[in-house]
């Protein structure tokens, strides 16, 4: 399997190593170093969080609208336990939701902001044109941008919480 996954993620770090310039601006965006600086107003942390709910409500859509898609049983599996993690990371946002003070009652009353419908948008096209892309590089889909990503988050994020908890 982990041969299979090499030409996939060597892909995987040529894209981030020709990104960096744009990973290195997102890290020092004013609003992800005042998140990490523990000095976020709360106002851009509500803005950010009903953002996250949207795109990750049609992160759920997108997996499931590729099950069905999906031409075999081995796709099939593969949406699923995208759809299940995405499902598992919306009940892990639920706390951050609420020491927000936002319900998901009070999300859906929300209009979805454009940059969170932009990136649904383009997951839904992926959801019903997406094979080709799964064909041509199927390393990336089974596993390699989680590598990446998990390489960039560490261990996960703190404990928003707490953090909030302090202000």
């Amino acid at each position: 399997m982990a041969s299979e996954l090499e030409p996939a993620l060597r892909f995987l770090e040529e894209l981030e190593r020709h990104h960096e310039p744009t990973l290195a601006a997102i890290r020092s965006h004013p609003f992800v170093t005042s998140v990490a600086g523990g000095n976020a107003h709360l106002e851009d942390l509500r803005r950010f969080s009903i953002a996250e709910y949207w795109y990750m409500r049609g992160g759920v859509k997108h997996f499931a609208v590729s099950i069905v898609n999906s031409p075999d049983l081995e796709t099939q599996r593969f949406f699923h336990e995208r759809l299940s993690g995405e499902l598992e990371y919306l009940s892990r946002f639920r706390p951050f939701m609420e020491a927000l003070g936002l319900t998901d009652s009070e999300m859906e009353q929300q209009s979805p902001p454009s940059e969170a419908l932009n990136a649904v948008n383009y997951l839904f096209r992926l959801s019903v044109e997406g094979e080709l892309l799964r064909r041509r590089w199927p390393g990336i889909w089974s596993g390699g941008f989680s590598r990446i990503h998990a390489r960039r988050c560490g261990k996960g994020c703190p404990n928003i919480t707490g953090y909030l908890g302090r202000r």
